[in-house]
């Protein structure tokens, strides 16, 4: 062992007193990238949205008027009958699904006062239609008559609906539920008016009853069935 001291060798010894070094603060930590969209999220462009609507659109008349061919049109109808059983619920139709489609002013749909305007004046329109017309079935037979027809036209609309479906997937930013109600509403309309051309009971209560609750039928149908499926992911 040596006897030389050497006082260098006190650097080497830590100070218990000495405060510690103040680390450097940490850096910004760097954002995530953001997840992918799945290509089934992603809605429609422009151009596609309009081929696609035009083709279910198409597609949902050949449908209902075979459909009609196939089990016989009326020809005993008077004309202006026809005219109201007919040609109003097909025009209303029609108006319900210029109104779902409807961007708006900001591309948020229409509003909800429109939509509800237009269902209080479509039941109103529909119902003075309906009973312009001779109303001279009562009692069971027409609680009967109108159960089994609504039956025929909820069945015959689905086609319609699925295609409005696929046209309008992942296209409505918002007001998704009321306007899914809305198409739903529009086929309801359509497919009664185009049952009319073969219907054996041009009564007018009748076709107020067994023509108008398929309608709120199809609107309830689309308001939750198709709502999830319409949004915009």
């Amino acid at each position: 062992m040596s006897d030389q001291f050497d006082l260098a060798d006190f650097a080497s010894i830590p100070d218990p007193l000495a405060k510690p070094a103040r680390s450097a603060p940490p850096g910004p930590v760097p954002a995530a990238a953001p997840a992918p969209v799945a290509p089934s999220e992603v809605g429609p462009t422009r151009s596609t949205l309009h081929k696609r609507r035009l083709i279910a659109i198409l597609v949902a008349f050949s449908w209902l008027f075979a459909v009609q061919i196939f089990i016989g049109i009326r020809d005993d109808v008077p004309a202006w009958i026809m005219v109201l059983h007919v040609g109003v619920p097909t025009l209303l139709g029609s108006v319900a699904l210029w109104l779902a489609v409807q961007p708006g002013r900001v591309g948020l749909g229409p509003s909800m006062k429109a939509v509800a305007g237009f269902v209080v004046a479509a039941a109103v329109v529909f119902g003075v239609a309906s009973l312009c017309t001779p109303c001279l079935e009562r009692g069971l037979p027409l609680v009967q008559n109108s159960f089994l027809c609504g039956d025929w036209i909820m069945g015959i609309a689905i086609v319609p609906l699925a295609a409005l479906a696929w046209a309008q997937r992942r296209s409505f930013a918002a007001g998704w539920g009321f306007r899914s109600g809305l198409l739903g509403i529009s086929v309801g309309f359509t497919a009664a008016g185009m049952q009319a051309l073969h219907c054996a009971h041009s009564d007018g209560m009748h076709v107020l009853l067994g023509h108008g609750w398929p309608v709120i039928g199809m609107g309830l149908l689309g308001y939750f069935l198709l709502r999830d499926r319409l949004r915009v992911a």
